[in-house]
């Protein structure tokens, strides 16, 4: 889909979705878009006995399977009963086709508080981001976010909305995808879970660190789905990351970042063990081997001043045993 704007739709009375749009990204962001609705789930005009709608959970408007949407000027009533909402994501995304974690923008909308008891559905995959210009969905003010709950995104930042099961996340943070794909040999991470721990440094004096990484309550466990782990991460915070329920050694490894990453963001900061002994680490970005150290500057979170960039600086540490790296949307800078 093109640069196609729907003005002004009146929709009502949907089985499954009164407006949606699949396929968005041909001509980037701010193009396909709703501008200006009235959305009702369940009008007057339905027999409360007898239509089927009554037995179904449908949802307002639907957010695409792909990137830059927009949404904006909306009103939605008379979304409140079984687990209908005004908002869902990933429009026809089916298992395992789809691995979710798309970026929506959404602005001026307005949930009538008596008839709406839901304001979003995360559909499967169950990883949506909604970048929330105005604050009227999250409640968090200007340029805030709301991403499915998963216990490793569970910052200061963000506070738990229970009945959409969200995190609505303020501007002190971002909500950004990264795609693990790649992994080798494949054998042994295919259907295997990705395990993400909390693991800021200021946490971490807080807490026994044996008895919290050896806590499974600790972690979100993330399935594998098609080709890999598809996951949104708050940003400006260190994670300790790891695949199956004990831990397996990697010997290639692909990060991919979605196209909404901005230089603006704060990094993401990752902290992966392995067992096996090893001499080095090749880090490539873009596709080209970085020969020297790359310096991606960012205020809000780095390595160490004890720590060098760069790669291949293991040199068969036995002792440590982890690879740190940082990922932000930043140009790389050698140095």
């Amino acid at each position: 889909m093109g640069d196609v704007r729907w003005f002004n739709f009146k929709a009502a009375d949907n089985a499954r979705v009164d407006l949606e749009m699949s396929m968005t990204d041909y001509y980037g962001d701010n193009k396909a878009q709703i501008d200006g609705a009235l959305v009702i789930g369940r009008s007057n005009n339905i027999d409360p006995v007898e239509d089927l709608i009554n037995s179904v959970s449908p949802r307002g408007v639907e957010m695409p399977q792909r990137e830059f949407f927009t949404v904006k000027n909306v009103r939605f009533y008379n979304f409140n009963w079984n687990s209908a909402a005004a908002l869902g994501t990933c429009s026809h995304c089916v298992q395992p086709e789809d691995l979710g974690a798309r970026t929506s923008t959404i602005s001026k909308l307005w949930f009538d508080p008596e008839t709406v008891t839901k304001r979003i559905m995360w559909n499967f995959p169950g990883r949506g981001i909604l970048y929330d210009l105005d604050g009227t969905t999250t409640g968090k003010g200007e340029r805030s976010w709301a991403t499915p709950y998963f216990k490793h995104n569970d910052h200061d930042a963000c506070s738990i909305d229970e009945p959409t099961n969200s995190l609505m996340c303020d501007n002190t943070v971002q909500v950004r995808k990264l795609d693990f794909k790649g992994l080798s040999p494949n054998s042994r991470f295919k259907l295997q879970p990705m395990r993400i721990l909390q693991f800021d440094d200021a946490k971490m004096l807080t807490v026994n660190r044996e008895e919290y990484i050896d806590d499974n309550e600790n972690y979100t466990s993330y399935p594998w789905l098609k080709s890999g782990w598809t996951v949104p991460f708050v940003t400006g915070h260190k994670y300790k990351i790891s695949w199956g329920n004990n831990g397996l050694d990697w010997d290639q490894m692909q990060v991919g970042l979605s196209e909404r990453w901005a230089e603006t963001d704060k990094s993401v900061y990752f902290v992966h063990n392995f067992t096996d002994v090893r001499a080095a680490m090749d880090v490539t970005v873009n596709g080209v081997t970085a020969e020297k150290n790359l310096n991606f500057v960012n205020d809000t979170i780095g390595f160490p001043k004890d720590y060098q960039l760069g790669n291949n600086v293991l040199y068969e540490d036995n002792e440590i045993r982890e690879f740190h790296f940082i990922v932000n949307g930043k140009q790389p800078v050698e140095g």
